[in-house]
């Protein structure tokens, strides 16, 4: 029982700190007050009517207007991620191609063949995955981030530049390591086969 007590007060604090959080979208003080009060119950509407001289009717419209003022705000806030995340791809895109052995000098110019294309949102998010929370297993994890590869991004690149079985000559890795995470990539619908997945077309390299 005071496990479950000690439960509950902390997932209230955690709800408040949220709370505290969305408010700060609101640019008005008393209506972020209101919001405040009224999702964490640390006021009821007949104090916060008394306290701010309102009718319940203008307490619950000032009310609302917060709540679509944060919602506008939280749309914003989501399509910008969206669109850092699109950038960050196609810097690290970039980048690979940029390296030494894509680049073909010439004393006149230099030429860096590709073709850009759109990534759809649910493919950010995506390449964007951890490997950490794919159930990969932390041997390999460890062993994939000593050459810097982190994210889903980072190992499709890896693998559409070197193919999937040159997985298994990296330091510490092997054959079995190298089978067990097809097997967790095919699992999660992510591969089709060693050489196939949809989301290659989206990575340069």
């Amino acid at each position: 029982m005071k496990y479950l007590m000690e439960k509950k007060n902390h997932c209230m604090h955690s709800f408040e700190r949220l709370v505290r959080k969305m408010s700060m979208q609101i640019k008005d003080p008393r209506e972020q007050d209101i919001f405040c009060s009224l999702l964490t119950r640390k006021d009821g509407m007949q104090e916060l009517v008394e306290k701010y001289g309102l009718s319940a009717k203008e307490l619950a419209s000032m009310y609302e207007r917060s709540v679509e003022e944060i919602m506008d705000d939280w749309d914003a806030m989501a399509q910008e991620r969206q669109e850092l995340q699109a950038i960050r791809v196609r810097y690290r895109n970039c980048r690979s191609l940029l390296s030494k052995r894509n680049i073909d000098r010439t004393p006149v110019r230099v030429v860096v063949p590709f073709k850009e294309r759109g990534i759809p949102v649910e493919y950010l998010k995506m390449l964007s995955t951890p490997l950490a929370v794919l159930e990969i297993t932390p041997r390999i994890l460890r062993r994939l981030r000593e050459y810097n590869i982190y994210l889903l991004e980072d190992l499709l690149r890896f693998v559409k530049k070197n193919g999937f079985n040159a997985l298994a000559k990296l330091h510490g890795i092997g054959m079995k390591s190298c089978e067990d995470l097809y097997s967790v990539l095919k699992r999660k619908g992510i591969m089709e086969s060693k050489d196939n997945c949809h989301l290659f077309q989206y990575i340069w390299v």
